[in-house]
């Protein structure tokens, strides 16, 4: 689902959100700053909105406040808070003029002075300046509203409801990386994958560097089975972040399905050395070593070991790692145990029926001391 992001703090400088926001990247906590473009394009909106905000995901956020105290501290220990610019209204003092020219009409005499009119003309555009930031903060305060809807309806899965959400705040607001990066995930939860590439790759035009942009990409790019596509998006987010697990892991499903299984084995480990509580990586690996294609990559020992690591993980979940179990102790040499798991999964509740029917094609092969293996 989508990260969601907090405001860790406002500022009154676009400078200072930049500064801190390098500080967080620097300990590797994801940092944006939602008003970025339009503040660079009218530093006066900055005001107009109450400063500049620096967001970073909830889950960071007691780790991102010691980055904040260390940026308050290079600012020695000045207060964090937006400076409201307040301009004065123009006083109705007259300008001084000469006797001689309180009588004359500027026009007739040809000396005709603009000094009022300027003033009128510099009131007129303070006013209109200032309506045009309010529409403008209104106008963001609205898309703003719209993501925190369109986020709602994904957190309860209402997909369609979310699209059409980020559909209007990106109306109202294009250059939001974060709601494309949301939009493209509900397009993908609907199996709309050339949507959610095309709204990937809008986020990442805006921030290059986001890792989770081209993991996700590449999870819609596996989904269409493009796996030299997805394998190149799970390289690139692996270049930005060497320890985003879920790309190591998804890379390695996609490497498995192209037959690589020497590089789906690689990644699978890296997965568990940045995640050791990762039961599904366990299990993915235990089942690649108990079943693969090529001999010589098997491993029957080191397969029980994984899955059962898998199983005192998995928790609720212990259906995923019971087939696991039985097809690694199969390999191990060990049919009895291969049996008595293999049974342990055909009891197991809502089995589809295509499970049931492959899980007692394999119990056969135990009983007759088979292994079971992949078709290459």
């Amino acid at each position: 689902m989508g990260k969601r992001m907090i405001t860790l703090t406002t500022l009154s400088s676009l400078n200072d959100a930049f500064v801190l926001r390098s500080m967080l990247e620097a300990s590797e906590i994801p940092a944006f700053i939602p008003d970025e473009n339009t503040c660079q394009m009218d530093w006066g909106y900055i005001n107009a909105i109450g400063g500049v905000r620096v967001q970073i995901p909830e889950e960071l956020s007691e780790s991102a406040k010691t980055v904040l105290a260390e940026f308050q501290e290079n600012l020695k220990g000045a207060p964090l808070e937006v400076v409201e610019q307040v301009v004065d209204p123009p006083q109705k003092s007259p300008l001084p003029i000469s006797v001689s020219e309180q009588n004359e009409n500027p026009l007739q005499s040809g000396k005709a002075s603009w000094g009022g009119a300027a003033l009128i003309l510099l009131a007129f555009v303070l006013v209109a300046g200032a309506g045009f930031l309010v529409m403008q903060e209104q106008k963001y305060k609205r898309a703003e509203a719209l993501f925190a809807s369109g986020y709602a309806h994904q957190q309860q899965q209402d997909f369609a409801a979310a699209v059409a959400d980020y559909d209007q705040a990106l109306l109202l607001n294009p250059k939001e990386e974060l709601v494309y990066t949301n939009r493209g995930l509900s397009h993908d939860e609907l199996g709309e994958y050339d949507l959610a590439i095309a709204d990937y790759t809008q986020a990442l035009q805006l921030n290059p560097k986001d890792e989770y942009a081209y993991t996700n990409r590449g999870k819609a790019y596996s989904d269409k089975h493009e796996n030299d596509n997805a394998i190149a998006d799970y390289s690139q987010a692996l270049v930005i972040d060497s320890k985003d697990r879920q790309a190591y892991f998804n890379r390695a499903s996609a490497y498995f399905d192209q037959g690589d299984y020497a590089s789906a084995i690689a990644d699978y480990e890296q997965a568990i050395l940045v995640e050791p509580n990762n039961a599904d990586a366990y299990n993915n690996l235990a089942g690649i070593l108990a079943t693969c294609p090529k001999a010589e990559l098997r491993d029957g020992k080191k397969a029980v070991e994984l899955a059962t690591k898998a199983f005192e993980l998995s928790g609720e979940n212990e259906q995923l790692s019971l087939d696991t179990m039985a097809v690694a102790y199969a390999e191990a040499g060990d049919f009895i145990n291969a049996m008595k798991w293999e049974n342990k999964y055909l009891e197991s509740p809502n089995l589809k029926a295509r499970d049931s029917v492959d899980a007692k094609a394999r119990l056969i092969l135990f009983e007759h001391k088979n292994a079971y293996h992949e078709e290459k």
